[in-house]
């Protein structure tokens, strides 16, 4: 008789740990970060489980939605009461990428591979894509806002309007004073136009027929 009370009483304990645990009220946090800088377009959903619907939301934004939007970046809590009173507090953070900035006149020399160029500027910041095999960050360029010159090697020195965009589609749009010249030829200093960033631009042009050794060894 004791034997069997004891086995009902492990038994009922075992029931008891194992309903209380599939009521415990529980919440997890997905999010999306910000994709540019300065953008509000975060967003973070909530998902619920245990406890007894109906459940009460409430986002320290003001919110009462499972799912929020346009969110800046920040943390965001958020606290849920299911209907027997129990409350669980669960937090996110959203991230915003730094913003894309031009350092002039550097060693470090960024592809400009739709040109099949490079350019004296070291370009951080964003969400560029990534290369693996030679670990750099890429960025896609434009000037003038074309993405393509047959011959790049001709564009005119002087003011041009130099954009860069990552993989977000986040861009940054400048004024820059470039110089441009062939690959294995020495740079020509142009005059410089105040206010502006001065920028060589080296081209390699697949184009041209006669390709020396000393533009290739320049170029890579």
């Amino acid at each position: 008789m004791k034997t069997n009370t004891f086995f009902s009483l492990v038994i009922g304990t075992v029931l008891s740990t194992f309903t209380f645990a599939q009521n415990t009220l529980r919440a997890e946090i997905t999010k999306a970060d910000v994709t540019c800088f300065g953008q509000a377009n975060g967003k973070a959903e909530l998902y619920i489980t245990g406890g007894q619907a109906p459940y009460a939301i409430q986002w320290n934004n003001g919110e009462t939605t499972t799912a929020i939007e346009n969110l800046k970046k920040g943390t965001y809590a958020v606290t849920i009461t299911d209907a027997q009173g129990q409350t669980t507090t669960e937090s996110v953070s959203i991230d915003m990428p730094k913003p894309i900035t031009l350092t002039y006149n550097t060693p470090v020399l960024t592809a400009a591979d739709n040109f099949n160029a490079k350019l004296n500027v070291m370009i951080t910041g964003g969400s560029p894509w990534e290369n693996t095999l030679t670990n750099q960050n890429i960025y896609f360029v434009r000037i003038d806002g074309k993405s393509y010159y047959e011959n790049p090697e001709n564009i005119p020195a002087g003011k041009h309007l130099l954009s860069i965009e990552d993989a977000h589609g986040c861009a940054l749009s400048v004024n820059t004073n470039m110089t441009i010249h062939l690959a294995g030829e020495t740079a020509q200093t142009e005059q410089t136009i105040e206010g502006l960033g001065n920028i060589d631009m080296t081209v390699f042009p697949t184009h041209l027929a006669n390709q020396t050794t000393t533009q290739i060894n320049s170029y890579n």
